[in-house]
């Protein structure tokens, strides 16, 4: 019953670049909290900080990667690299999976400003 030998098995899909401008990913998972945990890697976003210029979750756009969740007012969306070092989509003091009717499979793009 305490094998992890299961779990090392997970197929994460992994995050396509599309363009130098777009970086295509999904949600791979949603804590406990109702964050939305992608499979964009934060080694793909890294020194490119400053050049995103938004963020979209289907219909859903946010603007900037933020540092912390506090970085939006409550009730509004946020992005931000999570604990586990991945892009996360939450909601400060709220629960981004059922506020923005988010789940699992869904689709994040990620677009940069051109040069």
């Amino acid at each position: 019953g305490c094998s992890l030998k299961g779990i090392m098995n997970i197929d994460i899909p992994r995050p396509e670049v599309s363009t130098d401008e777009t970086l295509s990913g999904e949600i791979i998972y949603v804590d406990r909290f109702g964050n939305l945990i992608t499979n964009i890697d934060y080694g793909l976003i890294r020194g490119k900080e400053s050049c995103i210029s938004c963020i979209t979750v289907g219909d859903g756009r946010i603007d900037r990667l933020s540092v912390t969740y506090q970085d939006a007012r409550p009730g509004e969306p946020v992005a931000l690299i999570g604990s586990s070092g991945h892009l996360e989509i939450a909601m400060n003091c709220g629960n981004a999976s059922r506020s923005l009717n988010f789940s699992r499979g869904d689709k994040v793009t990620v677009t940069f400003k051109e040069d």
